[in-house]
C-alpha cells in the first residue's frame, strides 16, 4: 500500500530520521479510586472512560506513567439514578455510566511515587 502511494504521489517520501515519541489518547480519562495498600500492594482500582478497553488501559499506564502492568480486569458500572421530589412534579435524572479497571501491577508502588491522583 505504501509503495503504491509513493508511486502515485511524488511529494510523499520516506526519511531515515526517527519520529518523536508521541502518545495520543483522545478524550479518555482515568482517575485513581483505590491506591495500593499494605494488604494488596500490587492492585489499584481506576475509574476509566467506558470506551477504553483493557489494551488501552495497559498502554496508558505503561507509556504515560511507566508502570509495569501484569493484569487488567474491567467492570461496567451503571450510573446512579436519582429522584428529586418537587412541589408539583417529580424530577428524575441519571449520572453517567462509567467503567472500573482493576489493575494488577508488576512491582510494588510506594505511596510517594506517582505524585497524587492519576
Amino acid at each position: 500500500m505504501l509503495a503504491r502511494l509513493l508511486i502515485t504521489c511524488p511529494r510523499i517520501h520516506t526519511t531515515t530520521t526517527k519520529m518523536p515519541f508521541r502518545v495520543n489518547f483522545p478524550s479518555f480519562f482515568m482517575a485513581l479510586i483505590r491506591a495500593p495498600t499494605q494488604a494488596q500492594p500490587y492492585q489499584a482500582v481506576f475509574r476509566v472512560s467506558p470506551a477504553m478497553n483493557k489494551l488501552e488501559i495497559r498502554e496508558y499506564l505503561t507509556k504515560i506513567y511507566g508502570l509495569s502492568v501484569r493484569k487488567v480486569m474491567t467492570a461496567n458500572m451503571a450510573g446512579r439514578r436519582k429522584r428529586i421530589f418537587g412541589a408539583r412534579r417529580l424530577l428524575r435524572y441519571k449520572r453517567p455510566d462509567f467503567k472500573k479497571a482493576y489493575v494488577t501491577l508488576g512491582e510494588e508502588v510506594e505511596a510517594g511515587q506517582g505524585g497524587g491522583a492519576v
